[in-house]
Order: C-alpha cells, then structure tokens, then sequence
C-alpha cells in the first residue's frame, strides 16, 4: 500500500487493485463532490461524504459523524485496503461513543491534517493507538510543535505492508506528507 499527497489536503491510498482518495476539510480533488473516492482501475466506483459503513471496488469504509452540529458529515473515515486500517480526520472529530470506538479499533495508520482544531492532539493521538502518524499539509517545524512530537521522517509518498503492522505493542512512527 501507497501513501501518496495528490493536492493540498488531499491524499490516495493505493492498494494492489484498488484505491481511495480521500479529500480532508478544504481539500478537493478532481471534480467529485465527497470526503472520499474510490477508484478500481482509475474510474471512480464511489464518493461518500456521510456516515454509514460501505464497501466500494473492494475497499471497506467506515465513516463517522462524531457531532450533531453538522448532521450527514462524517469527520472521520476509515480506510482498509489489503488488511491495513487507515483512519484519517477529516475534521475535527468530537467525543466518540463506545459503538464508534469499535469501529475503529486496531487502526494502522492514523493521517491528521495539522491544520485541524484539536485540543490536545498527542492525547487524542494516544488514544487511537496507531503503529503510524501522518501528518500533512504543515512544514516539520509546525508539526512538531503543533503535536508535541518529533517528526521521523519527510516524504512526498511513503510504502507500507502488512508486514508493518506485526507487533503485539504499536511503537509509533510519526511520518510528514508534504
């Protein structure tokens, strides 16, 4: 699996036979309207922006709406593709009950926009408990401060497998996509 920036606050995930864009709050790529795409072959199959579990093209999603304020959008989406959960913050999530929290449990990948207003965002990032942090759309400097973290590495585009994901205890890298 892929990791890749495709546009300002938008990034894709690539599978083996299928992929997922998935559009953070401001972000918008190509001309399709939702939080999230998927794609098989390079034709969209799929865009969902509200809540609700779904699989599209092979690709299984969970989306999440977290507050009441603005009904029928989630902030937040999961993303599996070939056995690794990737769960990104759309926008700022709030206080997930219990059903969401199962959810989303063994999350592989977490990708936060640092742009979004979360208090505290180590603990919020404790939480989840992912093997990995992305980070995007911010410069090292920003996002270090920003989590209260240190960025390992940089990089337009970053390479996971299953194989990533085999401890019993997540040690977590804390990765930049800009």
């Amino acid at each position: 699996m892929n990791i890749k920036l495709i546009a300002p606050k938008v990034i894709q995930i690539e599978g083996d036979s299928a992929s997922a864009v998935v559009e953070f709050e401001g972000g918008k790529a190509k001309d399709v309207d939702g939080g999230l795409y998927v794609s098989v072959n390079s034709e969209v199959v799929g865009a969902i922006s509200g809540p609700g579990e779904y699989e599209q093209g092979g690709v299984e999603l969970a989306m999440l709406e977290t507050k009441e304020i603005v009904a029928g959008q989630a902030e937040l989406a999961q993303v599996r593709i070939d056995n690794i959960n990737v769960l990104n913050v759309l926008q700022a999530p709030g206080d997930l009950q219990k059903e969401q929290w199962e959810l989303i449990d063994n999350v592989h990948i977490l990708c936060m926009d640092a742009g979004i207003k979360i208090d505290e965002p180590a603990k919020f990032v404790n939480k989840i408990n992912p093997y990995v942090l992305i980070v995007l759309n911010s410069d090292k400097e920003t996002a270090e401060k920003w989590l209260g973290m240190t960025i390992e590495s940089q990089d337009k585009k970053y390479k996971f497998s299953d194989k990533d994901f085999t401890a019993e205890e997540p040690v977590l890298r804390v990765l930049l996509l800009a």
